[in-house]
């Protein structure tokens, strides 16, 4: 890792003692004690796509923001997972169970929820894909994680859907999973246990060529996942895992250690930025079983990882009622 990643990392160590939110500050989203998980924020920032298991199996749900009214976006056999905003919020992806695999498929953010078997989209030979990300702006690609052969590694891909190409990113031993394109499209950033053992991961930043790859967390006997960026490029939110807690934190691009957002005993994971990059969104046990919630950051994290002036208008998230 470069130092200057571990400078920043040092310095705002050192100033996020001021400031700190305690956990009684989260803003609770969801209410209905069913299993939830992978929160993905609307390009607009008014809808929250996310994934449940309300006794019918794992589906894709969205939340509004403004008005706090939830409906399913899928009613398909099996599990679903990964919920992912096409650019202009007109469509989701997703991936699910397809018969003795796993395939990417995608629904229109508005109208009546599919209830039967969807077509797959074609995902250039994989024989099993996870986790969709599309890239940001006019370019097209999606991110995938996946396996093109049974036995193989899990790996990351970038697929080309206009020309079908598919590409494989970083290979290398190991599991890869979980990537996300810079705000960019200049690189991702994405959790491996490559060099580490089983599941043992850290995350990792690579560009979208496929060179530069390196490890942005410390090579310890922490557990570093679930990478999100902010939206102004400048951070990037992540899951850190030790002695059993989970907790959010906020690193520099370039890498270093990782500072906490609250420090709670318990589960914090799967966080996103807010669409004014104050604040995340994310899954959390402290209200007993597992809900979405919002959380301000302290304010020496938001006055890194926010918008700035010329960058466009940040929208927060608005205050979500009880359903």
């Amino acid at each position: 890792m470069g130092g200057s990643g571990g400078a920043v990392g040092v310095a705002l160590a050192a100033a996020l003692c001021v400031g700190c939110a305690s956990p009684s500050a989260a803003t609770r989203l969801t209410f209905d004690g069913a299993p939830k998980g992978q929160p993905a924020l609307s390009p607009d920032g008014m809808s929250l796509a996310y994934v449940a298991d309300g006794g019918d199996g794992w589906q894709v749900q969205l939340l509004d923001l403004e008005s706090g009214d939830h409906r399913a976006r899928t009613r398909v056999p099996g599990p679903v997972g990964g919920p992912a905003w096409s650019g202009d919020g007109a469509t989701l992806h997703f991936y699910a169970a397809y018969g003795d695999t796993w395939r990417r498929f995608s629904v229109p953010a508005e109208g009546p929820a599919p209830e039967s078997r969807l077509t797959p989209l074609p995902d250039g030979g994989l024989r099993a894909a996870f986790r969709p990300r599309l890239e940001p702006g006019p370019g097209g690609r999606v991110l995938l994680d996946g396996v093109r052969t049974p036995g193989e590694d899990h790996d990351l891909f970038v697929l080309d859907p206009a020309r079908g190409a598919l590409r494989r990113l970083a290979p290398d031993p190991g599991y890869d999973s979980d990537a996300r394109w810079a705000p960019d499209g200049s690189s991702v950033v994405f959790h491996s246990d490559r060099g580490r053992g089983r599941h043992r991961l850290r995350v990792w930043r690579v560009d979208a060529d496929g060179g530069g790859l390196r490890p942005l967390t410390p090579d310890d006997d922490a557990i570093y996942a679930y990478p999100a960026w902010s939206p102004s490029g400048r951070c990037i939110a992540l899951t850190v895992e030790r002695r059993g807690d989970r907790d959010l934190q906020i690193m520099d691009p370039d890498g270093g250690d990782p500072v906490p957002v609250e420090g709670r005993p318990g589960f914090d994971g799967d966080p996103e930025f807010t669409a004014d990059g104050r604040g995340l969104i994310f899954a959390t046990d402290r209200w007993g079983g597992v809900e979405l919630a919002r959380v301000a950051l302290p304010p020496t994290l938001q006055a890194r990882c926010a918008h700035r002036p010329g960058e466009g208008p940040p929208r927060d998230l608005h205050t979500v009622r009880p359903s």
